[in-house]
């Protein structure tokens, strides 16, 4: 009996010792009892490998706005899309004349840059006057808004940050309310942040293109530019053809001045005189209250104030790693204080005039709340 039993604990012994981890029938059990948490496993690296194409995210984003903006595609026009309707009425029946007609009314008393308005012009010729058909064009706009947030937060920074940024920035109350009125606030920032995307990626034909989209859209579309032309300087100092490349960047600026030289030649004035009659340079002023009111809406309402901690602290920690770019911190700083300042000298205080600011703020934002919590 004790042979046997001992003969019996020599070949367990010789088991266990041959026995691989792989082979564990503890593990083996383990894993047959667990099948949720491998299918759970499985499905994560799934959902990591697909959200990692480059096509996932851009494709999710449109259905995300689709699924939120569909609904206000038959809503009636208001308040200023009225007056760009009239606009857009006016040029469509007049074979597409970008010079409009002025008048005594509020409605056809406007000197606006064309390429918003002949765009939706083209649209409502294309596709009828039907009341969706403007809506869906601003809703785009605020799709490519979005999405080059995201891709300017992918470029300066990471995948993460441009995420949470595009998010942010469509679901923001300001962005949101906007995305669908026919206005120039979701243009101008779609095309101000495609603009920066391009210039710093140095895709100088697309540059040209929007930028020149971008100062036709509205005037002040060339404050986004400005900050954007040392950093290409900066670039280029000391290289070959530094001149010519050079002047790529300021061809926006030459066709603003067309367009400018082609109003005061057919009306009159370079720049519409009741507009220019709203801008009092006397404002800006640290202490003004315009100045204040610009600054509260960019930094502390609509919990921008947490942001704005972030913001702070991650500058702090990202200055401190002494791996930051300078041409991104002067970029950043530079788009915020041109924005903020000139829009405290204009007297009519509207929100949405400051919105092209918007991605940038949040991308700042969404990259100091990624580096204190990393």
């Amino acid at each position: 009996m004790n042979a046997l039993l001992l003969l019996e604990d020599k070949h367990t012994g010789l088991l266990r010792e041959n026995q691989t981890p792989e082979c564990d029938p503890c593990n083996e059990s383990e894993r047959n009892r667990s099948p949720l948490a491998a299918m759970m496993r499985a499905r994560a690296i799934t959902a990591k490998r697909l959200f990692t194409k480059s096509w996932f995210y851009p494709v999710l984003l449109f259905f995300v706005v689709v699924l939120f903006k569909f609904p206000i595609i038959k809503t009636p026009h208001y308040w200023d899309a009225l007056n760009r309707m009239h606009n857009v009425d006016w040029i469509k029946h007049h074979n597409f004349n970008p010079f409009l007609q002025l008048g005594d009314g509020p409605l056809n008393s406007q000197g606006r840059p064309p390429f918003l308005l002949e765009l939706l012009a083209l649209a409502s010729a294309i596709a009828g006057s039907t009341i969706a058909i403007p809506h869906l064009v601003i809703i785009a706009f605020s799709y490519l808004g979005a999405l080059f947030t995201y891709y300017l937060g992918l470029r300066l920074f990471s995948r993460r940050v441009g995420v949470l940024s595009s998010l942010l920035l469509f679901l923001s109350p300001l962005y949101f309310a906007q995305s669908g009125i026919i206005n120039f606030a979701v243009p101008l920032t779609a095309l101000s942040t495609a603009a920066i995307f391009y210039a710093l990626t140095e895709n100088r034909k697309k540059y040209v293109f929007v930028a020149s989209c971008l100062v036709l859209t509205h005037e002040t579309g060339m404050l986004a530019l400005f900050p954007i032309l040392p950093i290409i300087c900066a670039r280029y100092y000391k290289t070959p053809h530094c001149m010519r490349k050079l002047c790529v960047y300021f061809l926006p600026f030459i066709m603003l001045a067309v367009w400018l030289l082609a109003c005061k030649v057919h009306l009159g004035w370079y720049l519409y005189p009741s507009h220019i009659g709203l801008l009092n340079f006397s404002r800006v002023s640290a202490l003004s209250a315009a100045f204040i009111y610009r600054t509260a809406q960019l930094l502390i309402v609509n919990y921008h104030w947490l942001l704005s901690c972030f913001l702070v602290l991650g500058f702090i920690l990202w200055w401190n790693t002494k791996r930051h770019k300078h041409e991104i911190i002067f970029l950043i700083c530079g788009e915020l204080i041109i924005y903020l300042l000139f829009f405290s000298a204009y007297s009519a205080e509207v929100p949405r005039y400051i919105l092209p600011i918007y991605p940038l703020f949040y991308l700042a934002s969404i990259k100091g709340m990624d580096l204190v919590f990393r």
